[in-house]
């Protein structure tokens, strides 16, 4: 099959003189993901994967993509295809693609494609590509690596894959119904973001804003001050475009710098679509004009309904989508000076003339990032539910495989959906927010495998399961990772999920200054598997959409730098979602959600002020997996704190929702408590209150704190902490408290109200000792914990 169609693409490519042709995976809005309609590369190469690049030469196939895809490509690639793997980030620099997913500065194994098409196409030679499908930051760096070679890139129309795609056999261009976001989800009504964006226009001096991304045609919400400064140092990108002289040799040189301060209530039109499979957006091109104020919506209007149409005001109109070449060519032959995305395609750049342009990343792509406050409470709301459906399935799946009863990836899947669709009594639940990961053993180490009816494997108790799984909300947007085992892991398992947890931590706790880029934080989520001479092929953390695509760009915690990242700020989610892949063997990975807040601190960073994060996605870390004696004060405190939230962010919701899933979440072995034999000396976690005093004494005391960790909500209402002793009084309640304590020899005695010793026990065993208080007051047990 693929021979066939690689003949007839040679054929077509023979016909019109083209010696390669560029297949690029996304779309004519330079979209991450594509619709079924869309995915030319999957039709030629049989290459899923979401990000990659296809080249075909005379003689040649070749695939480009970067780590995440390696083990996908290798399986779905025939003989036919060369695989080409993208590098990462300790060699020399080199000029990569301009994207938020592919890097800018990397580590090529093999060659770049513009660099290997430089040195395999002879002089005079021709490579063709749809400029629709490719950005024009990247038909810049392409062509200014192949025409010093005497390389012609050569704009390509129509889609040559188009022509020998059969009708039969592809998916028709999808007509699915736009709906309305409400305003109280979105935050902000379409006419306040069209006057605010009209003024920034004006003061930008442009005329009109050409608008081609998806999501950011949909809806681009927010208010924060923005202000960007980009200094990209990026290896030898000097070029006369007009004929003169091109020189990208090794010297470094700025490419660019820009700065600019917008204050903002920004939106476009709060729309909604399902145009593409898991993205909540459309089919559609925008173009604001700033006086008089209008904005011309370039689209399938049979997607919208009269009552849709009539609620928008007179200065939004609607033209259909095949329309927008022609409008964008009669406003550029106006005149008036044109802001244009360096994201947007070449097609779109190439028709606005060069003296006209004012080519810079679209506004509206930063400005949606920081979420306005309905839309920063939707988030926190929505992950609530998702954390309470993701509770429910891991207790239905560990009651499963307890009971041996068998259980595949694919019902994992179906029954994750079964739940969210059950526990959705309001009907603000719109589905999954991309194609959930279930992934088992050795599948756990493709690190986006999605199980199909070919690959789909039973779970058991003899490997690790990864679940990657993100949901839709009317609310928000929700993406969460979880690793678990239901046997017993190896050591090597437990060591490596360790070493990734403590780098989801660290990068959870940092502190750093407003407008810090993602590639700054990158290295602090590594630290732990880096002193192992370990690391994953993936960025850290990427930004997450408000009912909006789960991927959000421009920001993202990576080794790979973006040019638009504007830095964190206020109001920003961003993923936190360290791992580590053992290739046939297993897979790690821990994400959370984090919401930026503001942080203050005594230097407050010279005046610019402070940031942190803080989580928002609820689900418990597993404990097997967690190597006690490795961690620190700080992140054993974080591990209590983080899963004392989980609980109660969670009980109210699943107790009325799943009570299974509420003892579930509520058993000792799922809300946890960790703590270190050799650094902790002595810490307390309750799952619920007890009444009575307790005084603890241990005889030794080699820390600072023999208590290093209290939370009000854990139900203390009085904790005098002394070097050598602290006395704690719960309040009554229904559930048993735990008491941790460290050293060889501790003593824990319940105190009567006149301070008389009711009951003591002591504990002489080295280690981590366990105590258990019973709700009814009573010391039951005490024995040596071994973190597990």
């Amino acid at each position: 099959m693929a021979g066939r169609r690689l003949s007839a693409l040679r054929q077509l490519m023979s016909e019109k003189g083209l010696q390669a042709y560029i297949i690029p995976s996304g779309d004519a809005h330079q979209s991450e993901y594509v619709s079924d309609h869309d995915k030319r590369r999957g039709f030629i190469s049989n290459f899923m994967g979401s990000a990659g690049t296809a080249v075909v030469t005379e003689t040649s196939a070749m695939l480009w993509t970067d780590s995440r895809y390696f083990l996908q490509a290798q399986n779905e690639l025939d003989s036919n295809w060369t695989l080409m793997k993208e590098g990462d980030y300790l060699r020399k620099p080199t000029v990569l693609q301009f994207s938020p997913y592919s890097a800018l500065i990397g580590m090529p194994s093999v060659p770049t494609i513009e660099v290997w098409l430089s040195k395999n196409i002879k002089s005079k030679g021709q490579v063709g590509v749809d400029p629709w499908l490719i950005s024009s930051a990247t038909w810049d760096i392409f062509e200014a690596v192949l025409r010093p070679c005497g390389v012609s890139l050569v704009p390509t129309q129509p889609n040559l894959i188009d022509l020998i795609w059969p009708g039969e056999e592809r998916s028709a261009s999808p007509k699915n119904p736009v709906f309305v976001h409400e305003l109280k989800y979105s935050g902000k009504s379409c006419i306040e973001k069209l006057e605010m964006v009209a003024k920034e226009l004006s003061e930008r001096g442009a005329s009109f804003l050409v608008i081609t991304a998806l999501d950011e045609v949909a809806c681009m919400n927010t208010k924060y001050e923005y202000r960007v400064t980009m200094d990209f140092a990026l290896q030898q990108f000097q070029c006369n475009f007009f004929g003169s002289q091109v020189d990208i040799l090794d010297r470094y040189v700025s490419w660019t710098r820009f700065k600019f301060s917008l204050h903002c209530h920004l939106g476009i039109l709060n729309l909604r679509g399902s145009d593409i499979p898991y993205n909540p957006v459309f089919f559609a091109y925008a173009i604001l004009k700033a006086d008089p104020l209008n904005l011309q919506v370039f689209m399938d209007e049979t997607k919208l309904s009269e009552e849709t149409k009539g609620s928008f005001p007179k200065n939004v109109l609607f033209f259909p989508y095949e329309l927008f070449p022609d409008h964008l060519q009669k406003i550029a032959f106006g005149g008036s000076p044109i802001w244009v995305s360096r994201s947007s395609s070449q097609a779109v750049i190439s028709a606005v003339p060069f003296g006209q342009r004012i080519m810079d990343y679209s506004p509206v792509a930063c400005l949606k990032l920081a979420k306005n406050p309905t839309e920063i409470q939707g988030m926190r709301d929505c992950h609530v539910r998702d954390g309470a459906a993701l509770c429910s399935l891991l207790a239905w799946l560990e009651h499963r495989l307890l009971q041996n009863e068998s259980t595949s990836e694919l019902e994992v899947v179906k029954h994750l959906e079964k739940i969210h669709r059950d526990m959705d009594k309001d009907g603000i639940y719109k589905g999954p927010s991309f194609e959930t990961i279930a992934a088992y053993g050795s599948h756990a180490a493709i690190v986006h495998y999605r199980p199909t009816h070919e690959t789909d494997c039973q779970i058991s108790t003899d490997n690790i399961f990864l679940l990657d799984c993100g949901s839709h909300y009317k609310t928000g947007t929700t993406d969460v990772t979880r690793t678990v085992h239901f046997g017993k892991p190896t050591e090597e398992q437990i060591k490596r999920f360790t070493e990734v947890l403590r780098g989801h931590i660290a990068l959870a706790t940092v502190k750093f200054p407003k407008k810090t880029l993602g590639v700054r934080l990158d290295l602090v989520a590594r630290k732990y598997l880096w002193e192992e001479g370990l690391d994953y092929g993936h960025g850290t953390g990427h930004g997450v959409g408000a009912f909006l695509n789960v991927h959000e760009g421009p920001i993202l915690i990576s080794f790979r730098a973006n040019p638009a990242d504007p830095g964190l700020q206020e109001g920003m989610f961003v993923t936190d979602e360290p791992g580590y892949y053992k290739e046939g063997e297993f897979g790690i990975r821990i994400e959370n959600v984090m919401e930026v807040k503001s942080s203050k601190s005594k230097g407050d960073f010279n005046g610019l002020g402070g940031l942190c994060m803080e989580p928002v996605t609820w689900c418990p870390i597993q404990k097997k997996l967690i190597h006690v004696p490795s961690l620190t004060n700080h992140e054993v405190s974080w591990i209590n704190s983080y899963h004392a939230q989980c609980l109660e962010a969670l009980k109210p919701f699943l107790e009325i929702e799943d009570p299974c899933g509420y003892q579930w979440l509520n058993h000792k072995d799922a809300v946890l408590w960790v703590g270190n034999s050799e650094k902790l000396q002595g810490s307390i976690f309750s799952q619920g209150k007890c009444e009575g005093v307790y005084h603890l004494d241990i005889e030794k005391n080699l820390g600072e704190k023999v208590f290093s960790y209290t939370s009000s909500h854990l139900g203390f209402c009085k904790a005098d902490l002394h070097p050598l002793s602290c006395t704690l009084a719960l309040p009554s309640g229904d559930n048993d408290v735990e008491l941790f304590c460290v050293k060889s020899h501790c003593q824990l005695s319940k105190i009567s109200p006149d301070q008389e010793v009711l009951e003591t026990i002591e504990i002489k065993n080295p280690g981590v000792a366990c105590v258990r208080i019973r709700a009814d007051s009573k010391i039951t047990a005490a024995g040596c914990w071994d973190g597990r």
